[in-house]
């Protein structure tokens, strides 16, 4: 496999498989599954404004530390 990085793969993820889970959350008293297509649009406004927030260079990289969450996508 080549080298790929973790945005790519997952976009290719949810070009693939777009109804599929992404992500399993609590609600209520179960698990309720997230697909890509769900995701997706999380996703892409999250990077968005990653990248327009800061005066980064390019090819600068950012990293988010915190629990596990639905709330970071």
């Amino acid at each position: 496999m080549p080298d790929i990085h973790i945005p790519a793969m997952v976009q290719r993820n949810a070009d693939r498989n777009p109804d599929s889970a992404a992500f399993r959350v609590k609600e209520g008293g179960g698990w309720v599954d997230v697909s890509w297509k769900q995701v997706m649009p999380r996703v892409k406004a999250i990077a968005a404004g990653l990248l327009t927030a800061a005066d980064l260079p390019d090819g600068a990289r950012v990293s988010i530390i915190g629990n596990t969450t639905m709330d970071w996508v």
